[in-house]
């Protein structure tokens, strides 16, 4: 190593073996980071757009929702079907009187009942009610689908 007077101070000057491995350490991991490493991410709009629609939590919730308001159509269509009612009740009686008497002993009273209705008209109620399902489903539907287009719209604008 030698030195030099620069400025009034001794400054070292190298004979460059030094620049010359530091130089060799960046260009092997240069390379190496060209050959191993992954690309920086950059995506397509289509992909962008697939993940957005994929994994957006917006979306998530009104899909809920529309799988919710699809119930209503069956729930609506079980005002044609029949219903059904049953009950059943039991009880025990122990009768003890004077001595002598008839009426001695014990009485074990039970009960069954089963009920079918079958509607026949209910003055277009349930016409009313399956109509009004399936309007409420379509418009379930056109919710989804803005809900769709806004994030949709989200995310062309920020990839632009």
């Amino acid at each position: 190593m030698r030195t030099a007077l620069v400025g009034g101070k001794h400054v070292r000057i190298s004979d460059g073996r030094r620049l010359r491995a530091s130089t060799w350490v960046g260009a092997i991991c240069g390379l190496l980071t060209c050959i191993f490493g992954s690309p920086a991410g950059a995506e397509t709009l289509h992909e962008a757009l697939s993940s957005a629609y994929k994994f957006n939590p917006r979306l998530d919730a009104a899909r809920a929702t529309q799988r919710a308001t699809d119930e209503e159509v069956p729930r609506a269509i079980s005002g044609y079907r029949p219903s059904i009612t049953g009950s059943a009740d039991t009880s025990y009686r122990h009768i003890t009187t004077n001595p002598g008497t008839i009426a001695n002993g014990d009485s074990n009273p039970r009960g069954y009942q089963v009920g079918l209705v079958q509607p026949l008209f209910r003055g277009f109620r349930t016409v009313s009610a399956v109509s009004s399902a399936e309007a409420t489903v379509r418009a379930g539907r056109e919710t989804l689908r803005l809900a769709e287009q806004s994030v949709l719209l989200e995310a062309v604008t920020a990839f632009g």
